[in-house]
């Protein structure tokens, strides 16, 4: 017979992947509130996470209402990156993203309306004292344009390459 093609996914060396399927923050996972000034930042407070689908969009998925000045955090638990081997292609940490409107199931925001609105995955090697930025979203220039966000059921799927941290214990974090 012919050959056949497969292909998969997998977590090898990486203790979890999180669905949000308990409708709260999951365990060992954070939610503070705090402004990223350089790489680093001061929590303030609470930052207000929904879990859940109750709008709409893919499955079970954290949510958060960027506006005005409030900053959310969402921060993984510490987590050990294997040391790469020879042959290996490296890590990636991968997540579907979508921007809604906050009042609506599957509205489009409207382009230009966030002006000043930001979606950033960071990466942490001291506990959360200095951050250094994976990929950031924005209307000020980034190659990344916030508005581009697809507005979908099933969002658009990004991965962002955690190679450089390979042998070393961090903490990955989504900021709004």
């Amino acid at each position: 017979s012919g050959y056949k093609s497969a292909s998969f996914k997998t977590l090898v060396g990486l203790p979890f992947a999180e669905n949000f399927n308990s409708g709260s923050l999951p365990e060992g996972w954070k939610a503070p509130s705090g402004k990223l000034i350089g790489d680093s930042v001061t929590f303030s407070g609470s930052g207000a996470w929904t879990f859940g689908s109750s709008n709409g969009v893919f499955d079970s998925h954290a949510r958060a209402n960027v506006y005005s000045n409030y900053q959310k955090w969402l921060i993984l638990p510490e987590i050990l990156i294997p040391t790469m081997e020879e042959g290996d292609l490296g890590y990636q940490m991968t997540f579907s993203l979508a921007l809604t409107k906050f009042s609506g199931t599957l509205t489009p925001v409207t382009a230009g309306s966030q002006a000043d609105d930001r979606f950033i995955v960071l990466a942490s090697l001291d506990g959360g004292a200095n951050w250094n930025i994976l990929q950031e979203w924005n209307n000020t220039g980034s190659e990344f344009v916030y508005d581009n966000i697809a507005c979908s059921a099933e969002g658009e799927e990004v991965t962002v390459d955690i190679s450089a941290y390979a042998g070393q214990s961090i903490q990955l974090a989504f900021y709004g």
